[in-house]
């Protein structure tokens, strides 16, 4: 086949080539969200731009890829919103994919940050009782501790006791397979009040000891 003829070709191999999606970008406004500041804000706008060459359907199709779910206004089209869970332990962050409707090899994620401050106001709170430190902490010393992952595939390890055994050591909460943070926080606070009040103790105890063992020795001295 002579030049010429391949010259003639090249349209028709464009037209066989046809648009091409090259990149999917997304932006989250807000960065982060949750209810923590001055500004609780519970859910942000997602917008995706899908890059490419030719002419194709620019929408995307979104789903939340990460552990914690959340909401989102729609499954498909440029722009979404996202709305955290309604739930009492909050994820430390969401990540939330755009795939391209024509071409679902392409995608692109956006990591949304989540700010928790768990409501503590006393005006708020009834049936007040005052806590056993000393039981909390020898509870909290036989709770089992371990490293370990999520089965959904998130590939990052975690530290911490399971929410069956929690439950089980302190009655806490309303769940057996959720830990609220505002009730691990309480746990360890309580643990350590107490085992700074067991260590005075203890030194105290001792300081007195070797003020006796002192005493002893200076008798002693005095009466050689």
């Amino acid at each position: 086949m002579n030049t010429f003829a391949l010259l003639a070709l090249l349209p028709l191999v464009a037209c066989v080539s046809g648009p091409v999606v090259t990149n999917v970008s997304v932006t989250a406004t807000p960065a982060a969200i949750g209810d923590c500041g001055a500004a609780e804000k519970l859910s942000g706008q997602l917008d995706a731009v899908v890059s490419g060459t030719g002419a194709f359907d620019k929408t995307v199709n979104w789903s939340v890829t990460s552990v914690g779910g959340g909401t989102l206004s729609a499954t498909t089209g440029a722009s979404v919103t996202y709305t955290l869970p309604t739930m009492t332990a909050w994820p430390e962050s969401v990540t939330v994919r755009a795939t391209s409707a024509a071409d679902a090899a392409r995608f692109g994620d956006v990591n949304i940050l989540v700010k928790r401050c768990m409501i503590s106001d006393r005006n708020l709170k009834t049936d007040i009782r005052a806590t056993n430190g000393l039981d909390i902490l020898n509870s909290l010393a036989r709770l089992p501790i371990a490293s370990w992952r999520y089965r959904s595939g998130d590939l990052s390890r975690h530290l911490g006791p399971m929410a069956q055994d929690f439950a089980a050591s302190f009655k806490l909460g309303a769940s057996t397979t959720s830990i609220a943070t505002v009730d691990e926080g309480g746990v360890a606070l309580a643990a350590i009040q107490a085992l700074n009040a067991k260590l005075q103790a203890e030194n105290a105890g001792l300081r007195a000891d070797l003020a006796r063992l002192d005493a002893r020795l200076s008798a002693l001295e005095r009466r050689q």
